[in-house]
C-alpha cells in the first residue's frame, strides 16, 4: 500500500492528478502539465469566485447544495454568496431559496440526448438534495445517485457497468429502475454504441432487461 499512499499524498499536495486510463490501469500526470496556473485569491475575493463558479455551473441550487459541494458550513456558504452580491438572484420554489446566475443563458429547446454518465458526476454529487434528477423513493437502489447513471430526458432511469472482454470488446451492462419504451430504448442503444465507439472497441451483447428486485414504475409498458 505504500505506493498508493505516496500517490495520494503527492495528489492533495497539489504535484500530481489522475490523467487518461491505459486499458484498465489509471496514470497520472504531473497536475501543472495539466492545468494552466490560476489566479490567487484568498479571503472575501475567494468566497465570491467560489459561490460565482458554482451557481454558474450548477443553478438553480440551494445553500445547502453550495455547502454540501464547497464543505463550507452554512454561514460560509451564506456569507460567499452575500459577497458575490449582484452577479447571483434568487427565487423561492415550493418553499425552497433557489440561487442563479443573473439573466443565464436560455435552455436549448432541442431535446435531452439519452446519457450514460460516469459514477459521481457532478449532475448529481454537486447537489445535497437530487431528488430533481430521481425518484427520491429509488434514489438509494442507485447510490444516492452517485453511481453510473442512465439519464433519460435528465432524469435517472438506471445505471449500467461495462466490462472489459478479450478481442478488444466492451460489455456494457443496464440496470434499468423501470421499463424503457421502444424511442429510449434505441437512445440507450445508441449511447452505448457511443460510449464502445469512444473506447475504440467492438460492442458485445448487452442485457437490457430491468435486474430482479427492481421494479419498474407502475404504467410503465414496452412499446
Amino acid at each position: 500500500m505504500r505506493g498508493l499512499h505516496l500517490l495520494v499524498h503527492w495528489a492533495q499536495a497539489g504535484l500530481i492528478c489522475l490523467a487518461a486510463r491505459r486499458g484498465k490501469q489509471p496514470t497520472f500526470a504531473l497536475l501543472d502539465d495539466w492545468t494552466p496556473r490560476g489566479r490567487d485569491l484568498s479571503g472575501n475575493d475567494a468566497l465570491a469566485e467560489l459561490a460565482t463558479i458554482y451557481f454558474r455551473a450548477h443553478a438553480p441550487a440551494t445553500v445547502k447544495d453550495f455547502s454540501w459541494w464547497s464543505g463550507f458550513t452554512m454561514v460560509e456558504a451564506k456569507r460567499a454568496l452575500h459577497l458575490a452580491g449582484d452577479l447571483l438572484s434568487s427565487a423561492t420554489i415550493d418553499g425552497l431559496e433557489y440561487w442563479m446566475m443573473c439573466n443565464p443563458p436560455e435552455a436549448s429547446p432541442r431535446p435531452l440526448p439519452l446519457l450514460l454518465m460516469p459514477p459521481f458526476d457532478e449532475y448529481t454529487v454537486a447537489y445535497a438534495d437530487r431528488s430533481a434528477a430521481g425518484d427520491s423513493t429509488l434514489l438509494p437502489s442507485v447510490s444516492h445517485g452517485l453511481a453510473p447513471n442512465i439519464l433519460v430526458d435528465g432524469h435517472i432511469a438506471g445505471t449500467w457497468k461495462r466490462s472489459l472482454l478479450t478481442r478488444n470488446a466492451v460489455a456494457v451492462t443496464p440496470c434499468l429502475l423501470r421499463i424503457l419504451n421502444r424511442k429510449e430504448q434505441t437512445g440507450l442503444s445508441r449511447a452505448i454504441k457511443r460510449y464502445a465507439d469512444f473506447l475504440e472497441r467492438s460492442l458485445a451483447t448487452e442485457d437490457r432487461r430491468p435486474k430482479p428486485g427492481i421494479r419498474a414504475h407502475k404504467g410503465q409498458r414496452r412499446s
